[in-house]
Order: structure tokens, then sequence, then C-alpha cells
């Protein structure tokens, strides 16, 4: 199996610990993880292969998912974790974007070995990008920039990012520093600009899902995003449901988080309008 791997690239793989697979085939010194994905009765081969990168002194890991049998570029999909760190969601959900067509990466925001167990432990691993909004960007830009140098298959004029919660705080801070990204898209997620020029530099489209009863993001935060949007002439768009939980997309949510429910109907509603949404922005690139 030859890995789709940029020219001149030096970035670490090894195995995923953990990883559910059917075949696991060796390639140079590291290891391509394979399972097998069935879409329209066709059997396809599914790689997973994580992906070591560098921002300052801290080493961290994302892991990328792609079908290994086509050689050609396609559009490509960052994942942002929650304040749970990458996991098991975010990794099924990179699988459903690769049967897709799309080569995805779930992105690492915290470093290799932090992995929060508990509320308290992701509540402390968050906090220092909440504090610090240049740093937020600046890691979520290196996942962004890891990425794309290591993996040429990656269209780079059809590009998403998308989070839930911190995951989508981290999406939009992305796209708040000019990152080349086509379509955003941001659920239930802290939504207020650092400053009045956020918007300007925010270069495609953004989707915005929010539970007009989540207890953290307020009427008057809400608004801010709204005045940052309008004042960086963003298409951008604002779905609010009037009778979601904050935890609506996440059928792992914690039980004892505040204001927080998982909604299987709404769930499979809003990747509607989400599958929608990509297939709009992308076909504006082609």
């Amino acid at each position: 199996m030859r890995t789709q791997r940029a020219p001149g690239a030096t970035i670490h793989r090894e195995p995923r610990a953990g990883a559910r697979t059917r075949v696991a085939v060796p390639a140079l010194a590291a290891a391509v993880l394979i399972i097998f994905s069935s879409t329209a009765n066709v059997r396809a081969a599914i790689v997973e292969e994580p992906l070591r990168y560098m921002h300052n002194t801290v080493e961290l890991e994302g892991v990328a998912v792609y079908e290994a049998a086509k050689e050609n570029k396609r559009p490509a999909v960052v994942i942002f974790h929650d304040w749970r760190g990458p996991g098991e969601h975010e990794i099924a959900l990179a699988r459903r974007f690769a049967g897709e067509g799309y080569i995805a990466f779930v992105a690492d925001l915290f470093g290799s070995n932090v992995r929060p167990k508990t509320t308290e432990q992701a509540a402390s691993a968050t906090r220092e990008f909440y504090r610090d909004r240049d740093f937020f960007r600046r890691r979520a830009f290196r996942a962004f920039e890891a990425f794309l140098d290591e993996y040429w298959i990656a269209d780079r004029s059809r590009v998403a990012s998308i989070g839930t919660a911190f995951g989508g705080t981290a999406a939009l801070e992305l796209a708040r520093v000019g990152a080349r990204v086509t379509a955003t898209v941001a659920i239930t997620s802290s939504l207020a600009p650092a400053g009045e020029q956020d918007g300007r530099r925010i270069q495609g489209r953004v989707l915005v899902f929010h539970a007009d009863s989540d207890p953290y993001v307020g009427e008057q935060e809400l608004h801010r995003f709204i005045d940052e949007m309008r004042a960086g002439s963003v298409d951008y768009e604002l779905v609010v449901y009037g009778a979601a939980e904050r935890g609506f997309m996440d059928p792992n949510v914690p039980p004892n988080v505040r204001g927080t429910a998982y909604d299987p109907a709404l769930h499979d509603h809003t990747w509607r309008i989400i599958d929608d949404f990509l297939e709009r922005a992308f076909s504006r690139e082609e």
C-alpha cells in the first residue's frame, strides 16, 4: 500500500491505539490502518493514518482518513474535537466523510498525551485556549497546515472545517485567521469574535447551529457574532433551534453537564443541512 505523501514530508506515523481495523499493512517504518466501508454495495478500503506534528514544543497526533483506491484530488475536511479530545466520535465522523469521497483529518488540539477523562479535566484542557485566542488560532492553523502539507490528494480549493462546542469554536478561529477554508461549520459553539477585524479575514462560507436554550451562549454573544459576519460581508447561515438543548448532536453527551441533551431526530435533520451546505459551497469552487 502506498500512502498519499506529499514530496519531502517527514511527519512520523504509527498505529493509533485502539483503532478498529480489519487489515494492517506495513509501509516503510510506519503502519497504515485499513477498514472496509460499503457504499452502494461497493467495498472500498478506508485508510486511517495517525499523523504526528509539532506546535511550539508540543507533539500532537491527528488521524487522516480516506479511501485508498482513489489517486485523484478530493475535497478535504478538518474535524476539530470537543473538549474531551480526539476520540472514536471524531474517527467515526471521519469515516463517514471518507465514505462520501472526502479525505478527512481529525485534528489534535491538546497534545498526544492529553486525553481528558472527566469534565473537570476537559475544562482544564480548554481553559488556556479560551484565555488566549491567539494561541487557540495558531494551534488550529497548525493542524490545518500539517494536514494539507502532508496530503497532496487534499484539494486545497475545497477544504471544510467542522466541530461541535469547543471544536466548532476552533473551526471558527481557523477561519478568522484568514485560512483558505471554503466552508466552516460550528455546532453549539462559543461564537464571540476577539476583535472587530475577525470577520473581515474570513474567506469562505460559514454555517452555525445554535440551541436557543444554550446556557453558555447568550443573546448578546449571538448578536456579536452576527455583527462580525455582517462587518466582514461573510456569506453565513445561522440556524437557531428553539426547542433544542446544547448537546443535541452528541449521542454520548455527558449526563452531568448542565443544559445538554441528545436529540436523534434533530441530529439527522442537522446532518442533512450540513451535507447540503457543503455540496453548495464546494460546487462554487469546481
